[in-house]
């Protein structure tokens, strides 16, 4: 299941340069919700993860907090009943 990362920078951190970057590398693409927070959406957590934690610190400011959103089993319900899983 998916899971959602969102990234809150120090504030005044430029996120242009990360935010224009394509999703490569099997890194997810990025989308800004919020004025110093970056989210990603992982289609394979134990894949991406680690490469995305790489990326951001090499690539980015200062990271001030970093949330992990895993689905409820409520959403997986959802999505097998969906057929979608």
């Amino acid at each position: 299941p998916q899971q959602i990362v969102r990234v809150r920078f120090q504030p005044g951190t430029d996120l242009n340069g990360l935010l224009q970057q394509p999703g490569n590398n099997g890194l997810p693409q990025p989308q800004q919700s919020g004025a110093d927070t970056v989210q990603f959406t992982l289609d394979k957590p134990e894949q991406q993860l680690d490469s995305l934690l790489r990326h951001l610190t090499q690539a980015s400011g200062s990271i001030a907090d970093l949330h992990i959103q895993r689905p409820s089993l409520e959403d997986v319900f959802i999505k097998v009943a969906r057929g979608e899983i």
